[in-house]
């Protein structure tokens, strides 16, 4: 290949250079002829000096399946003597790396003799296929911030009204079509060390494909009533830590939302998207429901990964 690489590259290559070394190591070859049987997806485009080469072919097209019979030299090869050829193919056309392509070279002339004692007149080159792929995902949260928490302190706790929205988008970037193409996403559903759910799954759409996820009942009523000293600790337990908590996930978190969706092939240049609906449950207002707080999305430099930060509303000026 033209890019030096040990492979070709589907879809992002367009050509292909064959280079062809004829050496004579006997007496001199009358009527040499070179054959060259190109597999399905490949075209000869033509061959490089031509006009230095002692070469003429003639290309024939058998359903798909391109052959080259050139003759090589005047009369004949001299003896210890080397020819170099280069072949320009097309494989602009190719579109899926499935089998290798193999490429065969075979070498004649009529003084030769008997053809099943020249083991060095034909070779086979074997071109791996490869995916060049390169996927981009991006993801929006709507609404980016939100007020909860009972504006009443008798007001019941129910459900939050306003419900969250993600949208993540998954865009085939690269020059190849992309193989089974999935993405995984995890949400925070915790806050450690207690484990109630924050959140009902409302919706998961994919624009194509499937998701995967563990569902589970929606609730929008406690599990259990509060008593004065389980309201006391969760007071002291927030009290005791900063006003910013950064919620985050690891790798299989049992204390967060995993949604796997796989959405097949992608062509270059294509997209697909997941659309994810959550519902906050009374959980969230029994973890820390004791202040008005403000719920928004901050960006976690450390690992360049959306995390939630949970902050007073209180402004710094308040006292």
């Amino acid at each position: 290949p033209h890019e030096n690489k040990t492979y070709l590259a589907v879809g992002s290559m367009k050509t292909l250079m064959l280079n062809v070394s004829l050496f004579n190591a006997g007496d001199d070859a009358f009527e040499t002829a070179l054959h060259v049987m190109l597999p399905t997806g490949l075209y000869f485009v033509k061959i490089l000096d031509l006009e230095e080469k002692q070469i003429n072919c003639e290309v024939t097209d058998n359903s798909g399946v391109v052959k080259l019979d050139c003759n090589v030299g005047y009369i004949y090869v001299d003896h210890l003597s080397r020819i170099d050829i280069s072949f320009l193919l097309d494989v602009s056309s190719l579109s899926r790396a499935e089998e290798d392509l193999n490429i065969t070279v075979h070498a004649t002339c009529e003084n030769e003799g008997e053809m099943d004692a020249l083991k060095h007149n034909k070779v086979t080159l074997a071109i791996p296929l490869k995916y060049e792929v390169m996927l981009t995902v991006h993801g929006f949260v709507n609404p980016t911030s939100f007020v909860y928490g009972p504006t009443d302190e008798n007001e019941p706790e129910n459900c939050m009204a306003e419900k969250m929205n993600f949208t993540f988008h998954v865009i085939n970037t690269g020059n190849s079509m992309a193989p089974n193409v999935s993405v995984e996403i995890m949400v925070p559903n915790s806050f450690i060390p207690q484990t109630d759910k924050l959140f009902n799954i409302l919706d998961v759409q994919p624009t194509t494909g499937e998701c995967h996820f563990k569902t589970y009942q929606r609730e929008c009523a406690l599990e259990r009533p509060k008593g004065a000293m389980e309201t006391l600790k969760g007071i002291f337990t927030f009290l005791s830590k900063t006003d910013k908590r950064l919620l985050y996930c690891i790798k299989a978190d049992p204390h967060c939302l995993s949604f796997l969706c796989n959405f097949g092939k992608m062509e270059s240049g294509k997209e697909a998207s997941v659309h994810i609906q959550l519902e906050g449950r009374p959980s969230i207002l029994e973890m820390a429901g004791f202040f008005k707080r403000q719920y928004k999305s901050v960006l976690q430099e450390e690992n360049r990964r959306d995390s939630w930060s949970y902050i007073n509303s209180k402004s710094n000026n308040d006292d």
